[in-house]
């Protein structure tokens, strides 16, 4: 790990510049128009955070370094607090360092990107075609560049504004695109949970994959049980997940809020994310195409106990 930060960290620096001055050079950082980007009540606002689910740069695809960059470009002029940004997994096509290139210095072209939160996904992973821990090692020098902070695993957690963030992650890279969750993981998670809980506030859990029986009848999490299992026993847990390339949807099972992220670049139209906005009483979950500066159909407003 220490030995290719070593080595990709001057290769990541020298293509963000570059990648930086293309973007403001062709694109000048020019957001869509469309309606602001304004939260629903700017003063009581607690937590801003934008999730972007199934980005998949691919190396040879020029048009999504400039959607990315016009994505990037609208949610950095937010009226809100712009507390952070969530890859909610496929951020990349295949996992190749190429696209990690572009990915970090679309973002270095911007502020907060010390503020961004990589979650795993089956393409971050090729499918199993790679070598999974080279794979991981990836994920985890492009975090480190970005946010300074270390971690050699598939899973993660971080405070944004006071609020617990986590990410689970596929440990083994199954061609058929599942997730598993070690032990391990599923005892980190547990800590993490209990330890968010004792905070008082909601928490915020990121799965690629969905859980099973929610938004889908196929099986993409074995350990789907476990899981629900640790986040039943709190109160204000949000779970998003990516992967479907299907609309905007929340479902409250069992006292859990369970959130389908739409795809950002992979279905049409390209654009839809969620802005998550959290109250002291309430947490907004605002779909809206960053391409075009437009607020969607459908927002929730999930009451907090």
């Amino acid at each position: 790990m220490k030995i290719l930060s070593f080595l990709t960290r001057p290769l990541l620096g020298a293509w963000s510049l570059v990648l930086s001055l293309v973007v403001c050079a062709f694109l000048g950082g020019a957001a869509p128009a469309g309606e602001p980007m304004v939260p629903v009540d700017k003063e009581a606002q607690r937590l801003e955070i934008s999730v972007l689910a199934d980005v998949h740069m691919e190396g040879n695809n020029p048009l999504r370094i400039q959607q990315l960059s016009r994505i990037l470009a609208y949610i950095s002029q937010s009226e809100g607090r712009r507390d952070g940004v969530v890859l909610l997994g496929d951020n990349t096509m295949n996992g190749q360092l190429v696209e990690y290139l572009n990915l970090y210095g679309i973002l270095k072209a911007f502020p907060g990107a010390g503020s961004v939160f990589p979650v795993m996904g089956n393409h971050d992973l090729n499918q199993g075609t790679y070598c999974h821990k080279l794979q991981v090692v990836k994920q985890n020098v492009f975090k480190r560049l970005l946010d300074g902070r270390g971690g050699t695993k598939e899973y993660h957690s971080r405070e944004l504004n006071g609020y617990r963030l986590i990410a689970l992650g596929d440990e083994i890279g199954y061609e058929d695109t599942s997730a598993y969750l070690s032990q391990e993981q599923l005892e980190w998670f547990a800590g993490e949970m209990e330890s968010a809980a004792a905070a008082g506030k909601p928490v915020f859990v990121f799965l690629h994959q969905p859980i099973d029986g929610i938004f889908s009848s196929y099986s993409y999490c074995e350990q789907s049980d476990a899981v629900k299992e640790i986040v039943n026993q709190y109160e204000n847990v949000f779970v998003f997940n990516g992967h479907l390339h299907w609309d905007f949807e929340v479902k409250p099972v069992d006292g859990v809020t369970y959130i389908n992220g739409q795809t950002i670049m992979s279905s049409t139209p390209q654009g839809r994310g969620i802005q998550v906005e959290v109250y002291d009483n309430r947490v907004e979950l605002r779909p809206v195409n960053y391409l075009t500066g437009e607020w969607l159909a459908g927002s929730v407003a999930i009451p907090l106990d």
